[in-house]
């Protein structure tokens, strides 16, 4: 396994939207665990807008990726922002990375 506090960085990209919604909370809680203080988690995905209205490609990778995970929850980044919160991570900041495709969410483990 992967030592706790043994990171300063934890990259998850395409992943998120690949696993099944009720997995998510656990991921977040261990790349919690694997973190240094002051380490940050970053997650790059398919967003669709909090509204769910787009964008376009996003929302279409979110459609056809239902075959890969029916359990998924297309995600969206103020839920995503508020599972990394519950489990500890602050100041949360959401980016876009592929204009009106891809996004990034970035958050902090606190120092202790």
């Amino acid at each position: 396994g992967v030592e706790d506090e043994s990171y300063d960085a934890v990259l998850m990209s395409y992943v998120s939207g690949s696993i099944p919604t009720e997995s998510l909370s656990n991921l977040y809680r261990n790349a919690f665990s694997a973190l240094r203080s002051g380490g940050v988690i970053l997650i790059h995905d398919f967003f669709v807008d909090n509204d769910g209205k787009g964008p376009t490609k996003a929302a279409l990778w979110a459609l056809a990726h239902v075959t890969v995970n029916p359990d998924g929850m297309g995600l969206r980044p103020r839920r995503i922002v508020q599972l990394l919160t519950d489990q500890g991570f602050v100041s949360p900041k959401v980016d876009d990375m592929i204009p009106k495709t891809t996004q990034i969410i970035v958050a902090t483990k606190p120092n202790v």
